[in-house]
């Protein structure tokens, strides 16, 4: 089992020039690959030519956005030139406008006209039998500026109309006003109804003298228009489907996503040269994936320079995945340093099981979190943490803090609280102890075995032998060979100022037991948490069993169980993040290094939108 990180190498590819966004594509599909964007080793790509090209399709996609095509994120590799690409995307954008604009206009025409036909039926239906308020738009009144419109019923006019003769009826749904006034008066009335809520009503020039007539001609020309915009609609749906479109928006899509990563790469006539960190052995590996997309390319590992470090990966198998943000929020390691996510796996589980020790509690965890697996991939260290509790919960015999319904398989915490409480202390000095020892291992890694060996291999056995110290009394035998061992060792690699070095060696080594006393001293709250648990289910009991009916019961048990998980699950959440930060993290990881951040394929980049 592996337990250092995976080191990346420093390489640098090359491939020909009219297949560089092709080879970029392949490089991110590996999941292997991070781009190297340091000035000092690659100079900047002159893109300015594809933004402003990608911009202007944007700027001409933009007021046709509702009815652009869906497309896919990846669309087939792209081995031209890319000014051509971006031009070809403009052409066919442009071609589809002109396309849907013509049916856009002639859809917006009679839909208007559709409008206004309904609102004079609505009008005409408001007069019942009498029309003789329509004299006054249809006869003719010299130079009067006359108005037919539809409101809100809601709707007052904006300030008062002088000198302006309004009639009003009211419809189904709008309330009509028949506006007659001088020509000077137009102003006025116009910016009375200037809000837009209200909607001019024209009068069509084909309507008959008769106002008797005027339903059926109303009717006959809405059955028009409506079988004249029932073609333009289906043309305007298939358009959205228009296969030119779709791969151009899929083109631009890339190119967008290309000039993201443009800033580390570098060319000449003929190659592009990539340059980045891979987490692959071999060159040869690259190269394998390079060529089997059909790109004549090849790919050399380079020496990292002295003044840069190489970015890390922690294990990243499905089983500890959930578990590295809490590696994630104390830091990366370097990749002289072990990587905690095997052991974590087991530890975290472990630590949160025990404090929170339920199996209807744990089982609310597991069914939580599955059921926000795909939203909330961070809460996945949740489903083997309520296993853990479901299990702790068999052993103390806890089912939604009833403790009577399964017997445990070891004891009740409130009934044996010492055993509850020392229990976790013995995982932690094990947690303790694995810390020192990936210590020693870190130094061998350094080549600092020999410091190791003399001073901190002599810690490890004073603290295992004062614990022994208090079961035994040989343990302070141990111990007191730990401390001369301690000693002598720090006086060796010191040895020009062994005064000093017997200072600062006492120092440190009381600073040392200090802190792995408060250590181990610490993993008494995981009983501790245990014991509120138990107390706190028991709480929640005595208050559901307070309530006067059997339905007020279930209730008030109902809330004070969520309460409990809720509450319990964020403080041990808490509480397990700061046993394994502060007690076991601390005692071998720096955390000092950068973590791998692989290039991702420009269906799962995070890119803002096309419209």
């Amino acid at each position: 089992m592996r337990l250092r990180t995976y080191r990346t190498q420093l390489f640098e590819a090359f491939s020909p020039r009219h297949q560089t966004v092709h080879a970029l594509e392949v490089l991110a599909g590996t999941g292997a690959v991070e781009l190297d964007a340091n000035p000092k080793v690659n100079a900047s790509l002159e893109v300015k030519t594809i933004v402003d090209a990608i911009q202007e399709f944007d700027r001409l996609a933009a007021p046709y956005r509702q009815y652009l095509p869906a497309h896919e994120r990846r669309p087939q590799a792209l081995e031209e030139k890319l000014d051509q690409v971006s031009q070809r995307a403009i052409d066919t954008l442009r071609r589809w406008i002109a396309e849907i604009e013509s049916s856009l206009a002639r859809l917006r025409e009679l839909e208007a006209e559709r409008d206004s036909l309904r609102l004079l039926q609505e009008y005409l239906g408001s007069l019942g039998e009498a029309h003789e308020d329509l004299s006054l738009l249809t006869h003719e009144q010299g130079m009067l500026y006359k108005g037919l419109y539809a409101c809100p019923h809601e709707q007052p006019l904006e300030g008062e109309l002088k000198h302006v003769f309004k009639e009003v009826k009211t419809g189904l749904r709008h309330r009509f006003l028949i506006l007659v006034g001088l020509p000077e008066s137009a102003p006025e009335i116009e910016s009375a109804v200037r809000d837009g809520t209200c909607y001019r009503i024209d009068l069509p020039e084909w309507l008959a003298p008769k106002i008797e007539d005027w339903p059926s001609q109303i009717d006959s020309r809405l059955e028009v228009v409506q079988h004249d915009i029932a073609p333009l609609q289906e043309t305007v749906e298939s358009m959205k489907h228009d296969q030119p479109l779709r791969e151009s928006l899929g083109d631009v899509d890339l190119l967008r996503w290309y000039t993201q990563q443009a800033a580390a790469l570098t060319m000449d006539e003929k190659y592009c040269y990539i340059t980045g960190w891979t987490s692959y052995s071999e060159p040869a590996q690259l190269e394998a994936e390079l060529r089997q997309a059909g790109i004549d390319g090849f790919v050399r590992f380079l020496n990292v320079p002295s003044a840069r470090s190489a970015p890390t990966r922690t294990l990243d198998t499905w089983w500890a995945r959930p578990f590295q943000s809490l590696i994630s929020l104390y830091g990366t390691p370097e990749e002289d340093e072990v990587d905690p996510s095997v052991v974590l796996v087991f530890v975290v589980p472990l630590l949160f099981g025990y404090m929170f020790p339920d199996v209807g509690h744990g089982l609310l965890l597991v069914v939580l979190s599955a059921a926000l697996y795909r939203r909330w991939p961070e809460g996945r260290f949740l489903i083997p943490c309520g296993v853990s509790a479901m299990l702790f919960g068999l052993v103390f015999g806890d089912v939604f803090g009833f403790d009577n319904l399964i017997r445990p398989l070891w004891l009740k915490p409130l009934e044996h609280p010492m055993a509850v409480l020392i229990a976790p202390m013995v995982l932690g000095v094990g947690l303790i102890f694995l810390g020192l020892v990936f210590s020693g291992i870190e130094s061998r890694w350094r080549g600092m075995r020999w410091h190791w060996v003399l001073v901190d291999a002599a810690l490890i056995m004073l603290y295992l032998g004062g614990l022994a110290t208090l079961f035994h009394p040989y343990g302070r035998y141990a111990a007191g060979a730990a401390l001369a061992w301690y000693v002598a060792g720090s006086l060796i690699l010191d040895r020009r100022q062994p005064l000093r070095a017997l200072g600062r060696s006492i120092g440190r080594l009381l600073e040392s037991v200090f802190q792995l006393t408060i250590n181990t001293i610490s993993f008494l709250r995981v009983g501790a948490f245990a014991l509120a648990h138990a107390a706190l289910s028991s709480a929640a009991l005595l208050i559901a069993g307070a309530t006067s009916s059997r339905v007020s019961y279930w209730i008030v048990l109902i809330l004070v169980q969520a309460l409990v998980v809720t509450l319990e699950t964020l403080v041990v959440f808490v509480q397990t993040t700061r046993l394994v930060f502060f007690e076991f993290f601390i005692r071998f990881l720096r955390a000092e290094g950068r973590v791998f951040k692989p290039l991702l394929p420009p269906h799962k980049h995070d890119q803002t939108p096309s419209p």
